[in-house]
């Protein structure tokens, strides 16, 4: 998800949508769950509806399922968020996910960007360079988003599901798939081998006729030495 979405910018005018209580669906099978039953811990999914977006694309909903990771799992996150909401005095849905009341002070406020942004650097401190090889100086807000998406791509998730779940309408995520990331390349070496020689069909050859027909036929029509490519063809 973005930021803006689920904490406070200062960005004026701001177009996204912040998501609310009232966005959020939990089911098991057909059946919808309620914010107030400690069922939705146990989902099946947890279906979240995106308002209006800075792309302008309005009421999209994207499902995430329910997991067995003790950290990872968008519908423990979710319920976990709609139980802290509904503590607060004077609850309302439409709240945006990021309110926040301190009993202490008796006060309301509002999830920052930039304390999610000190939370994300304090975790990257707390693991460590050495393990990530990175450091909290090279991360922000938005890498929570390009994480996922470089998760899904290791996991092999097609490039299209990867659009539709991060709501990108170009192949502008592209981006945050790093090629310098070690796993990135894990395997491909040996997908090589799978079919390291190949032939390649001789193109006919062209005529006065054919040249007549297409003028821009000849330009495409490249010599080839060999075509048997791979270890079988060397000679």
């Amino acid at each position: 998800m973005r930021s803006c979405e689920y904490s406070k910018t200062n960005t004026k005018d701001q177009k996204t949508k912040p998501i609310r209580p009232f966005d959020i669906i939990f089911r098991i099978g057909a059946e919808t769950i309620s914010h107030s039953s400690p069922r939705k811990y146990l989902a099946d999914n947890v279906e979240i509806t995106f308002v209006f977006q800075k792309n302008g694309v309005i009421e999209d909903q994207i499902i995430q399922w329910h997991t067995n990771d003790k950290e990872l799992c968008p519908v423990k996150h979710w319920a976990t968020t709609i139980d802290r909401l509904r503590s607060y005095p004077n609850y309302n849905d439409k709240w945006p996910v990021y309110y926040f009341f301190d009993r202490n002070t008796n006060k309301a406020s509002n999830i920052s960007s930039s304390e999610i942004a000190v939370d994300i650097k304090a975790a990257v401190d707390a693991i460590g360079e050495d393990v990530l090889g990175f450091n909290s100086n090279d991360v922000g807000t938005h890498s929570n988003r390009a994480g996922f998406a470089m998760m899904m791509y290791l996991s092999k998730t097609p490039v299209y599901t990867i659009m539709l779940l991060g709501r990108w309408l170009s192949d502008a995520f592209l981006r945050y798939i790093e090629k310098q990331v070690k796993e990135f390349s894990k395997g491909a070496s040996t997908k090589m081998l799978k079919h390291n020689t190949f032939y390649n069909i001789p193109l006919r050859a062209w005529t006065e006729t054919d040249s007549a027909n297409s003028h821009s036929a000849g330009r495409y029509h490249r010599p080839v030495r060999r075509h048997i490519f791979g270890p079988k063809g060397i000679s």
